[in-house]
């Protein structure tokens, strides 16, 4: 778990102390500071959110739909889904 304010417009999050490789990666704005996620009915969530590889789930998400190689020095966009 890595924890970072956001930004207004792009938050960069260094990912240097995971491992390259194949990895899923989640990210979601904790809009209302609770630490939590909000979600809502069959687990959609109410605040922002998105996963690695621009998956976007129809239910619980799952590991491979998600997954993407891990380069360090070569960015990996993910945008949010409001």
């Amino acid at each position: 778990t890595i924890r970072k304010k956001a930004t207004k417009g792009e938050t960069l999050v260094p990912l240097s102390k995971l491992h390259e490789g194949t990895i899923a990666v989640f990210v979601y704005h904790d809009e209302d500071s609770n630490g939590k996620l909000k979600t809502g009915f069959f687990w959609r969530p109410k605040e922002g959110f998105a996963f690695s590889n621009n998956y976007l789930p129809k239910g619980p998400p799952k590991f491979k739909k998600a997954t993407a190689k891990l380069v360090h020095g070569k960015p990996m966009v993910i945008k949010l889904n409001y």
